[in-house]
This record gives structure tokens, sequence and C-alpha cells, in this order.
């Protein structure tokens, strides 16, 4: 921890609150309390039991047949007290018996526009026709998608963070989506199943990690509700702290030739960023994770803009620039990139577990 600043220490918490949503000031304490717990000094184990302390999003989503092999979809986000963060609809090339539909990292995606190759082959023009239908029950399902998670939550079962209803469950419900939709479009289009799951907020930005609308709406919702620690120093005047800039994106500069693997970044190395006018900015890199995906996710904080957070995806372990401006930060030994946890956190244990 030599040489580090206080400030720093501030930004380094604040930011695991952005990526956590939890509050600055509860981190260490959970943290220690792992500890105490018997939990293991692993940085993945306990970015883990952090994740699963954190308030929980749920995803709804409900399916709707137009024929055998394609789908209309409808998606909504709520955060904690039932609040809605983000929706979407799409009409996918998926039966509604699909297993693809059922999982929620599979159907955010798909209903976020992210098309892949291995999606099915189906009539272009039948899809075209349905996307039509998807203008239609986007506000069928604006009007009614509060209402079926209440109707859910009643059905669900105390500590179970998911639920799925059929043809009979959407029948019993006190209003006929079928129904509106019908009205609405002049077309039967039976609904076919009803899904609820319960995420953590970082599961939920792997997942959406290239809908940039939802990860917008959840940077917000994040940034307005948990408290963060450099807002809450009491021994600072109010004139001196910095402003709450929040999350922004950049694209890490690439250097083949004298660039840095991600896999082999230190806490605190300095980055090049583009993003923002001509010229690269530096930002301090703090956090990386491997997504589901295969990218590379790399979080830090401005070095110029005190309270900035910035984050960049890259397509893998590129050789990216740093600024050769000062010292780099000492040599330690490379953590592989491990899927779902944070490498770089030397310092996270130095912060939080000492």
């Amino acid at each position: 921890m030599a040489g580090r600043s206080g400030d720093e220490e501030w930004y380094l918490r604040d930011l695991l609150a952005f990526m956590l949503g939890i509050d600055a000031g509860e981190i260490g304490d959970l943290a220690r309390t792992y500890l105490d717990q018997g939990g293991e000094r692993e940085v993945g184990t306990l970015f883990r039991y952090l994740s699963a302390q954190g308030r929980r999003y749920r995803v709804l989503w409900i399916l709707f047949s137009f024929t055998d092999q394609i789908s209309l979809a409808a998606v909504s986000l709520f955060g904690p007290e039932e609040r809605l963060l983000w929706q979407d609809v799409s009409a996918l090339p998926y039966g509604a018996s699909s297993a693809t539909l059922t999982s929620w990292r599979r159907i955010l995606p798909l209903v976020g526009g992210i098309v892949t190759s291995s999606q099915p082959k189906v009539s272009e023009s039948d899809l075209w026709v349905a996307g039509q239908m998807t203008r239609h029950l986007r506000l069928v399902w604006s009007n009614h998608a509060h209402d079926m998670l209440v109707a859910v939550e009643g059905r669900r079962e105390a500590g179970v963070p998911s639920f799925q209803g059929g043809r009979d469950f959407l029948r019993d419900l006190p209003f006929d989506l079928e129904r509106a939709l019908r009205d609405s479009t002049g077309k039967n289009l039976p609904g076919q199943a009803l899904f609820l799951e319960e995420v953590a907020l970082p599961d939920l930005r792997d997942a959406a990690g290239q809908i940039l609308s939802l990860q917008r709406s959840l940077d917000s919702f994040v940034e307005e509700t948990v408290g963060l620690e450099s807002s809450a120093k009491e021994d600072v005047p109010e004139h001196e702290m910095p402003a709450r800039q929040g999350l922004k994106d950049f694209s890490l500069h690439i250097d083949p030739v004298l660039g840095v693997p991600l896999s082999e970044l230190r806490p605190g190395t300095p980055v090049l960023l583009d993003g923002e006018g001509t010229s690269p900015v530096v930002g301090k890199a703090y956090m990386i994770r491997l997504l589901k995906s295969g990218q590379i996710e790399v979080h830090g904080a401005l070095a110029e803009e005190e309270g900035t957070f910035f984050r960049s995806v890259a397509p893998g372990d590129i050789k990216v620039a740093v600024s050769r401006e000062g010292p780099l930060p000492p040599l330690v030994q490379p953590s592989p990139v491990v899927v779902g946890a944070l490498v770089l956190i030397v310092l996270l244990l130095l912060l939080f577990l000492r």
C-alpha cells in the first residue's frame, strides 16, 4: 500500500460499489465478515461472496408463439423495490419451446439485438412479419409488465430465485395478455411461457455487456442509489470533494508493438484510453474480468478527472498502450484471468482484509 493516496482508496471502494451495487461503506465490513466466517483469501471467492450480498435484480420475460420456428419475446428488468430499469421486445428465430429462450443469460442479448452466427435460419419473410408485431407487443407489455411481476411474486416460493409459468399460469392471470395482443394485432398469438430470475448486478453486467442501453440504465440506477465513500467524507469540505461523474465508456488504446497484454497489467497501471477528443486520456486500471463471451472488461479511474471511473471492453488479451510518464506500479506475479472473478486485485485484499 506504500505510495497509494487516501483519495485513491476512496475511488477504489467507489469503483467496487459501482460494480457490486453495494454501498462503499459496507464493502469493508462485508469482507471482514467473510473472513470471520472462514472465507478463503482468494479473490474470486471473495468477489462471488460480495456479489451475493448485493441487492437483487429481477429479469422477467414472456414468450408468444408466432410460428413453430419464430417467437415473440418481451423482457423487463426490475431493480430493487420493483423499479423498472429497462425493457425491450423482439421477434426471435426460435420456437417458443426452445431451451435457448428459457435462460436469462441468452434471452437478454437476443432481445437486446445481439445477433450471433449460430442462430437458426428461418423464413426471412415470416421473421419480418413477426417483427412488425413487436410494436404492438411493446405497448401491451409496457402496460402489464409490472402487474405480471406482482402476479409472479405472489406464486413464487420464498427463497427460490427463479420461476417458470406455462399456459395454465397465463390463463389464470386476472388480465388477458393474449386478448390484448389479439385486439391490437388482429392475430392470435398464444402465450407459451413466462419466466422470472433473480440475479446479481455483476452477473447482469456480464450477460448484457454489449447491450448499451441496458448498461446505461444500470449505471444510472447504481449511481443514483448506491452510497459512495467519496460522497460521505465528513472531514473534507464539500467544495473540495471531487464531483461525481459516474462511469464512462472508453476504448483501450491498442499498441501491438510496445503495449502490455491485459493479463499482465498491475494494479494502478496507467493505460491510455480513446474516446474523448483527439488525444488519448490516462486511466488507472484496477480491475479486469473475463466475460463469458470471451471479451475482457477493464475497470478503473481516470487520472485527470477525480471521481470519474472508466470501463473498457476488449475482444481478448490484447496489448494496450501504457503511460510512460512516471514509474509504473511494482512488478507482481501476473494473475490468470478467471471467468467471473476479479484480478488485478492484490490491493482488494490489502484494502479490505487488513
